[in-house]
């Protein structure tokens, strides 16, 4: 699709600007002689220069190369560092705010506290039994779940970010939480409600059950 190919075309310039920059470096001398004859090729000057001025040109090339060569090391140090730190969220957000919108879910199964075997073990014949929970659908507005999640954890290789209490920003002690996590099977971040399904049928539910 069109994303994919824009996506390619940022790494084409990106390697393209690699090879840019190592070429002038070459031209400068900093790896070897060989190269910088190589691709000066096509502007070489044959000049005479003292003794002197022939060392001063060697020793500036191996300070320049030495002053390359550590900035390298320490931007490969730097970012080996970060890349380890990241799968543990050390860098990510602690927390997020969401404000949901009017929408709605007409058909939500909600789990509730009963447990059961067949449809018959719940409270009415509105009720369904699923992994021995008894389901009832209900309106489900998001805009009820509007407000503070924090960082809980990494899932997937993502953060996992957890609802909490509206009034001072704790965490629930009865009440089960929302979740905000990172769906490998759509590629994207989902909400979704341990206890809230959008269908009983497997075939029929979504991907991590998300809700939105």
């Amino acid at each position: 699709n069109v994303l994919d190919i824009f996506f390619d075309v940022l790494a084409l310039e990106f390697v393209e600007s690699i090879d840019d920059v190592v070429f002038q470096l070459c031209r400068r001398g900093f790896f070897s002689r060989h190269l910088k004859v190589a691709a000066n090729t096509d502007n070489v000057i044959q000049c005479d220069s003292s003794a002197s001025a022939r060392r001063l040109r060697k020793w500036s090339n191996r300070v320049i190369r030495i002053v390359y060569s550590s900035i390298m090391i320490g931007m490969c140090f730097g970012l080996s560092y970060i890349t380890t730190q990241q799968p543990t969220g050390e860098y990510g957000c602690t927390s997020i705010v969401v404000q949901f919108g009017d929408e709605v879910w007409e058909d939500a199964w909600v789990a509730l506290e009963d447990t059961c075997s067949v449809d018959s073990d719940c409270s009415n014949e509105n009720q369904k039994c699923f992994q021995e929970k008894c389901y009832e659908k209900r309106l489900l507005i998001f805009s009820h779940f509007n407000g503070l999640y924090t960082f809980d954890g990494i899932v997937s290789q993502r953060p996992l970010y957890i609802e909490r209490n509206k009034e001072k920003g704790d965490k629930y002690k009865n009440t089960i939480p929302a979740e905000i996590k990172y769906c490998e099977d759509i590629e994207s971040w989902v909400f979704s409600h341990p206890n809230i399904r959008t269908s009983l049928d497997s075939d029929d539910s979504n991907e991590c059950q998300w809700l939105l």
